[in-house]
């Protein structure tokens, strides 16, 4: 109902001003990357470089950390990698997040392990609150970023999805300079899910240490995918303003990472941000004396305005400064309708 949104804003406000106000020390949003293993061979990350498991997190790790009192603001939990079928106890790790905690985690896979998808919907559909799909480009774009054959792999744990299942993906389009211009392609094939996409990015402490690889857009590239991209007309907010970022350098709103969203790694890491220096180890440190920390406080200070990245993360929590994001997409959606051709 039209309306509704900000009704449910309104009553949710006074929750949301500690985190406005960047004095709230619980998170609402946990990204649970539960492995540096995968299955793919993306030209943009080195994830796949990792053959080995590494000391991961246990499931019971895990549990320890939900909890804690310093977690019980929780709203959102995702599960994420490298490619979290690598893992054979996703099952496990999703019960003790369910059981723990009540949330239903979304789940980020590249699609290739159609049987274990299957396996763990077919007994867990419930405990799930929903899936994204990474796809690149269409056929052979995709593969050539991603490794061959795995477009009819994952379009096959789409398929499944929708058929068996009844769930509409999240269809997620990484953009590097391979696919910049399969964009609306890429969107048309995947008008019956909800599909969104982002700009890859450099990073010193996430995707493996990308930094020396080759596959970012330059400014010419850029201009003809969000020329492109202006025939999109039911963005969701995040990609409404994705153009802002990549082509002015300018993030739409304060940056809420280690004040309502944190990273928790495979090796028991806590990061603010993908992006940026770890807050402490839960295997040497109490989660909730992580988060009390001096650094974590002195972080939460210094970047409210920082415009080094424009990640998804942000999407599980426009919810904090809803009205303002929805009117600026709304006027800025209005000003391109009377661009001038």
């Amino acid at each position: 109902m039209r309306g509704r949104w900000l009704i449910n804003y309104m009553l949710k406000w006074p929750s949301y001003l500690k985190y406005q106000l960047r004095i709230s020390k619980r998170p609402l949003l946990l990204i649970i990357m539960i492995t540096e293993r995968c299955n793919s061979r993306c030209v943009m990350c080195n994830f796949w470089k990792n053959k080995d498991k590494k000391d991961e997190l246990t499931p019971e790790e895990i549990r320890e950390v939900l909890k804690s009192p310093i977690m019980r603001d929780l709203q959102h939990i995702a599960l994420t990698g490298g490619e979290i079928f690598m893992r054979e106890d996703v099952d496990q790790i999703i019960d003790v997040i369910y059981d723990t905690t009540g949330i239903r985690p979304t789940i980020g896979t590249n699609g290739l392990c159609v049987e274990r998808l299957d396996s763990l919907l077919s007994s867990r559909k419930e405990k799930i609150g929903g899936v994204m799909i990474s796809i690149d480009g269409v056929g052979r774009v995709h593969d050539r970023i991603r490794g061959n054959g795995t477009f009819k792999r994952s379009m096959q744990s789409i398929k499944l999805l929708k058929e068996k299942y009844g769930i509409k993906p999240t269809i997620n389009m990484t953009v590097s300079r391979y696919n910049y211009d399969n964009l609306i392609k890429t969107y048309n094939l995947f008008r019956d899910c909800v599909f969104t996409y982002k700009v890859a990015k450099a990073s010193r402490f996430h995707f493996g240490n990308n930094e020396d690889m080759d596959f970012i857009i330059n400014r010419r590239q850029a201009e003809r995918f969000f020329k492109a991209a202006e025939k999109i007309k039911d963005k969701n907010l995040y990609d409404v303003f994705l153009e802002e970022w990549v082509m002015e350098d300018k993030r739409p709103s304060p940056c809420y990472a280690g004040v309502s969203s944190i990273i928790m790694n495979p090796d028991g890491s806590i990061q603010p941000c993908l992006h940026k220096p770890q807050f402490g180890n839960i295997r040497q440190f109490p989660i909730d004396r992580i988060l009390i920390s001096k650094g974590a406080d002195a972080f939460r200070k210094s970047h409210k305005n920082c415009q080094d990245c424009y990640e998804r993360c942000a999407v599980d929590t426009f919810g904090i400064d809803l009205p303002k994001w929805v009117l600026k997409k709304k006027i800025k959606e209005n000003c391109l309708v009377k661009r001038p051709a």
